[in-house]
């Protein structure tokens, strides 16, 4: 709830309802990522995202949905692709997965192929 008072002072309860699902990655000042942990969640990601919300997945794997709330530019995209695969099945002789994004509700999506985020930067970016 600090995080969310510090970096967006006129949340909502539509805000606060992401608080209670996820893991939660805050990537800079403003930009945040929130990652389900079970499909679960996955589904109800889905359903509070916004027009405005980065949705991230893996493609051809088995893994969590990403929102990302706010502004991403290249580097906190690739950023979030790593966080994803970090939580992602992945083969154990090739750590690199294909992470599908988009703007939701967009008709246009890119993808990127990354590694998994090292521990280190999880723990700095975990809220």
């Amino acid at each position: 709830m600090r995080d969310l008072m510090k970096h967006n002072p006129d949340f909502t309860v539509h805000d606060i309802k992401f608080l209670k699902i996820g893991r939660h990655f805050r990537l800079g000042a403003g930009a945040k990522l929130i990652v389900g942990r079970n499909e679960e969640e996955n589904n109800t990601l889905s359903e509070l995202a916004n027009v405005n919300d980065l949705s991230f997945w893996p493609i051809n794997r088995k893994g969590p949905l990403g929102i990302g709330r706010g502004v991403f530019d290249k580097s906190l995209i690739d950023i979030a692709s790593c966080i994803i695969v970090k939580y992602s099945d992945r083969q154990q002789t090739n750590n690199q997965v294909e992470i599908g994004y988009r703007r939701n509700f967009a008709t246009s999506s890119g993808s990127i192929i990354t590694c998994p985020a090292e521990e280190d930067l999880l723990d700095r970016l975990r809220i």
